[in-house]
């Protein structure tokens, strides 16, 4: 072993320590505390699995083992199976504080073939295939649905569970949190599935697990599900967004790998106080060629108080090089949108921004981001690239750029406009600068200029022959609009750019 893999185990090691450790609900239970329930423990794995036979399991993939299954869990704490696959007509209740564990089932895609395997079966089922109760533990195996459209869930939590090693596929929800509380979802595998992976987390830990190919989405937080972890998981491949938060407060998003979703990595509506920080977002928005808002690594709408930091970027088509080359953008904001985007490579994007015209985000900070999103706005160059016109004799047109709006009481941002011309038909040249100050003083944004001043040439300023400059801001000082006027009697090129 190298030493740069022994570092590498070294440190993976020490994380998933670090989160095996981490206390889920530390507290001493006191004379009071009537129907509480302990969390169960997970047992060493003794041996051999129980003894199915004697426990009337039969484990042949063709018995229905549902009765038999939740009446050896009422008899005992913990029950082991072995490989084999176990027929589920009905469903699965693991009781409170019990456990219900088998042999290691793992498909990283597709249908798992070896291990312990419940098998649901019934047409138009709409029960789940398992359900734990209150400190309930389901480890090392796998659970597969009837299909690929079907009515029922997966796994149904009760609150204050651990799921490790599970392997969910062919269900509606992968794992339904129910807004149980205090939950891990460790090292599962959760895919094909038709709705989420994950949904309706709360005051829960989800880490280290594979989320992919799930129709809906990776996971769901939608109002309600506060106060998660979200961290260590690869996310990929899923039809709809990787990550999708609605109305949701206080979510953390830390170390994912985001990859390949068909559309955003990372949607966060309505939210606060949302963390998205150290992921790498990878093609995303594959399925989102044309919708500009899905097109995009993280979307926010309407999200207040969000701090985007230190997240990594890359666009791209699919592995072998063929499909939508995603995504258009690093990161959408509407107007509503407030928080704070800093040290983060925003390099990662295919299109080249445009005027931004979604782009603005109200509050919004950026600060020391790679890339041409650095600088106001969030699509692509943000709005800022220098742009060229052709104006004929006595034409005049605009353009807009997309700036970060003012607080109502900012004293004020300076621009710097360059201003480049060309006349095609003796090839002679000009340049010009103006300063503008775009202010806000508790109402609507103003714009002031001294005027515009030459720096080679005469082409530009107020006359016959020349090229005219104004400036208009809108009320919220976002969009700084340049309007060229052409004076003279033949065509002009004018490349006009702004800086801050």
């Amino acid at each position: 072993m190298s030493r740069r893999q022994a570092i590498s185990g070294t440190a993976l090691t020490a994380a998933v320590a670090a989160i095996a450790t981490v206390p889920t609900c530390v507290r001493k239970a006191e004379d009071d505390d009537e129907g509480m329930v302990p969390p169960a423990r997970i047992n060493p794995e003794p041996v051999a699995p129980d003894d199915i036979a004697a426990l009337g399991i039969a484990g042949d993939g063709e018995t229905d083992d549902t009765d038999a299954i939740n009446a050896a869990l009422v008899e005992r704490d913990s029950l082991l199976l072995p490989s084999g696959r176990f027929r589920v007509a009905g469903t699965i209740v693991v009781p409170p504080g019990r456990q219900l564990t088998g042999r290691s089932s793992f498909a990283y895609t597709g249908v798992p073939q070896e291990g312990t395997r419940l098998i649901a079966t019934g047409d138009g089922r709409t029960d789940p295939v398992v359900r734990l109760g209150e400190g309930a533990c389901l480890t090392s195996l796998a659970v597969r649905g009837t299909g690929h459209d079907p009515a029922h869930d997966g796994v149904v939590l009760d609150g204050r569970n651990l799921l490790r090693e599970v392997n969910i596929l062919h269900c509606r929800t992968g794992i339904d949190c129910g807004y149980s509380g205090v939950n891990r979802i460790e090292c599962c595998n959760i895919h094909d599935n038709s709705g989420y992976g994950i949904a309706r987390c709360v005051d829960s830990i989800v880490s280290l697990n594979y989320l992919n190919v799930n129709v809906a989405g990776g996971i769901h937080l939608p109002a309600g599900a506060n106060d998660n972890i979200i961290t260590q998981n690869k996310v990929e491949w899923n039809h709809g967004y990787g990550i999708n938060a609605e109305d949701a407060k206080h979510n953390v998003m830390s170390g994912n790998n985001i990859d390949r979703n068909g559309r955003s990595g990372v949607r966060l509506s309505g939210c606060e106080r949302t963390v998205v920080t150290a992921n790498v977002l990878r093609r995303n928005g594959a399925r989102s060629e044309g919708v500009a808002d899905d097109d995009t690594h993280i979307l926010s709408t309407g999200g207040a108080g969000t701090l985007v930091l230190g997240n990594l970027t890359h666009s791209g088509p699919d592995d072998d090089g063929d499909g939508y080359d995603s995504p258009s953008a690093c990161i959408v904001a509407d107007p509503d949108s407030t928080g704070i985007v800093v040290g983060n490579d925003l390099t990662g994007h295919t299109g080249s921004g445009g005027a931004g015209t979604h782009a603005a985000g109200s509050g919004v900070q950026l600060a020391a981001n790679l890339g041409k999103s650095t600088r106001a706005g969030f699509v692509g160059d943000g709005g800022t690239t220098s742009r060229k016109v052709t104006l004929g004799a006595g034409e005049e047109a605009s353009e807009t750029f997309s700036l970060l709006p003012l607080d109502p009481f900012d004293i004020g941002r300076v621009h710097s406009i360059s201003l480049l011309a060309r006349n095609p038909p003796d090839g002679t040249r000009g340049a010009a600068t103006a300063v503008v100050l775009v202010a806000r003083e508790n109402g609507d944004a103003v714009v002031t200029t001294e005027g515009v001043s030459n720096t080679v040439g005469s082409c530009f300023g107020a006359g016959p022959g020349l090229v005219g400059v104004g400036f208009r801001v809108d009320a919220r000082g976002g969009e700084l609009t340049v309007v060229l006027t052409n004076s003279r009697s033949d065509e002009v090129q004018v490349h006009v750019g702004v800086g801050s």
